[in-house]
C-alpha cells in the first residue's frame, strides 16, 4: 500500500496528506459496510494527536465513522480505540496511534472488516474460524517496525474470522510503563492470554503452528494443517 511518515521522535502525523487521502478514497470506495472506530472517552497528552488523526482519517468515505464512548472496561486506556461494524465490536483494537509502519495495519483492517477478502489461505481460515478457545493477543510494536505489521495485521484477520478471537495492537512508545512491567527486550512480542506466545520475526503458518502446540486439538483440522505446513 503506502507508508504514513512520522516524525524523527516516532510522533505520528497528525494531518493525512492530500495524495494519502486519494489513495484511501480509492481503497474504500466499495465498501459495501460501514465501519466504525470508537476511542475510549478519558484524558491522555496525547489524545488530542489521536483524534485528529481519527477524525481525519474517518472523513475519506461515508463508510468510515469516528466515535469517543466510554467502552466500559472493554480497553486499556483513553488512547485505545475497537472496530464495529453494523455497531458491533469485531475483536480489533488498536492503543496508540497506528502511523508509520503500522498504518497500513489500520487501512487493511478497516477495508477487511467492511468485506475485502482476506490474505489467508483457506485452509488457514478453515481452522481459525473453528476454534472454540477464547483469545486474547496482545502485540507490542513500534512505529519504525519492519516486521510488526506482518503479525498484527496477521492475528487481525484471525480476530475477523472468529468472534472467540480478540486482538490489540499496543504501540510501545506511548505505553512503556507496560513494555517495562513485562520486561519486553524488542519488538514485535505477542502475548495470548496473558503470557509470551511469539517474538521477532514470525509469519502466519508459524503462528498458527505455535497456536496449535500451545492448544493441542484446538480444532479438527489442526493435524492437517501441520502437515501442510511441513511439507
Amino acid at each position: 500500500m503506502f507508508e504514513h511518515r512520522i516524525h524523527q521522535d516516532n510522533q505520528a502525523v497528525t494531518m493525512l496528506t492530500n495524495d494519502i487521502k486519494t489513495a484511501l478514497k480509492s481503497y474504500t470506495a466499495n465498501m459495501t459496510r460501514t465501519v466504525t472506530l470508537v476511542l475510549q472517552t478519558g484524558e491522555h497528552a496525547k489524545r488530542d494527536e489521536l483524534v485528529s488523526f481519527l477524525t481525519d482519517f474517518a472523513s475519506i468515505s461515508d463508510k468510515v465513522r469516528f466515535e469517543q464512548r466510554d467502552l466500559a472496561g472493554q480497553v486499556r486506556s483513553p488512547l485505545s480505540f475497537v472496530l464495529e461494524v453494523d455497531n458491533e465490536p469485531n475483536g480489533i483494537v488498536f492503543s496508540g496511534i497506528p502511523g508509520g509502519h503500522e498504518f497500513n495495519s489500520l487501512v487493511l483492517a478497516v477495508l477487511q472488516s467492511a468485506g475485502t477478502p482476506l490474505k489467508l489461505d483457506e485452509s488457514i481460515q478453515k481452522i481459525i474460524t473453528g476454534v472454540q478457545e477464547d483469545l486474547h493477543f496482545e502485540v507490542f510494536v513500534s512505529l519504525s517496525c519492519h516486521n510488526c505489521p506482518d503479525v498484527v495485521q496477521a492475528l487481525n484477520q484471525f480476530a475477523l474470522l472468529n468472534p472467540h478471537i480478540r486482538t490489540e495492537m499496543i504501540e510501545g512508545g506511548v505505553f512503556q510503563d507496560v513494555i517495562e512491567s513485562r520486561n519486553i527486550q524488542g519488538v514485535p512480542t505477542v502475548y495470548l492470554n496473558g503470557e509470551v506466545f511469539a517474538n521477532g520475526k514470525i509469519d502466519t503458518a508459524k503462528l498458527l503452528e505455535k497456536l496449535i502446540e500451545k492448544y493441542p486439538g484446538i480444532t479438527q483440522g489442526a493435524n492437517n494443517c501441520r502437515y501442510r505446513m511441513s511439507r
